[in-house]
């Protein structure tokens, strides 16, 4: 598809070894291995590349959010290399390929305006440049999944009001080059939920076994939503009360 939707600074977070990988066939050497949860340092939200210590495995995000969802692809690249030559098969990314497939005859429920423009909007690429180096090797780059005129259009159609919700399996293809050729990662498909005003969750009256707090550690109004309740009429959010 290769079709310039949205172009960004690059964004290089973490590239290391991780130990020996082994060569696989066709594009099967780079590999996106799941959508690195946040995780906050030193008062900063970080994505780094530890796999094992968080992955998102499906997404939750608000139509209403002032952003763009954030995805945080863990891509590895399984290519052998050479002891040699340090330069031999890095992978030098330069962008993601995104479709979006909305399940369960979401589409079909839009009016025709916005059908056409989440139509038109079905395929999208964006840039991103970081490089990966081989024998297993991890790096990591921020995507923004969806762009304006889908979440214009959804906001506009109202068929998320009310409480409704709809599942975009989005489809991710990390593209790039190796040793002066071209490459593409296996496709990786991300299931999310969307919805409007979801993202703050009223659980009721305040009582004193709730746990509130919770969001999206960077930002943004998806993943983890808020828990608040209702304190004397008034929302509650952020302490435990």
């Amino acid at each position: 598809m290769r079709r310039l939707q949205q172009l960004a600074l690059t964004v290089s977070i973490a590239a290391f070894a991780l130990g020996p990988g082994g060569c696989t066939d066709a594009g099967s050497n780079l590999l996106i291995l799941g959508n690195r949860a946040p995780v906050v340092q030193n008062n900063a939200c970080v994505f780094d590349t530890n796999v094992e210590g968080g992955v998102i495995a499906a997404g939750l995000f608000d139509i209403n959010s002032p952003f763009l969802y954030t995805f945080a692809p863990v891509i590895q690249n399984a290519a052998p290399g050479i002891v040699t030559d340090i330069n031999q098969d890095v992978v030098l990314i330069e962008g993601f390929d995104i479709q979006y497939n909305y399940l369960g005859g979401f589409l079909d429920a839009l009016p025709d305006a916005q059908r056409e423009i989440l139509t038109a909007n079905s395929e999208t690429t964006v840039l991103r440049a970081v490089s990966v180096s081989p024998n297993g090797g991890l790096s990591t780059v921020i995507v923004d999944l969806f762009n304006e005129p889908i979440i214009t259009a959804l906001n506009a159609s109202g068929v998320l009001a009310g409480g409704a919700r709809a599942i975009v399996e989005v489809e991710v293809t990390a593209f790039g080059t190796i040793d002066g050729g071209t490459i593409e990662s296996t496709p990786f498909k991300y299931p999310i939920t969307l919805c409007e005003g979801c993202y703050v969750v009223n659980q009721g009256l305040c009582t004193a076994d709730l746990v509130l707090g919770g969001g999206y550690p960077c930002g943004g109004f998806q993943d983890f939503p808020i828990l608040c309740c209702d304190n004397a009429g008034t929302l509650a959010c952020g302490d435990e009360e």
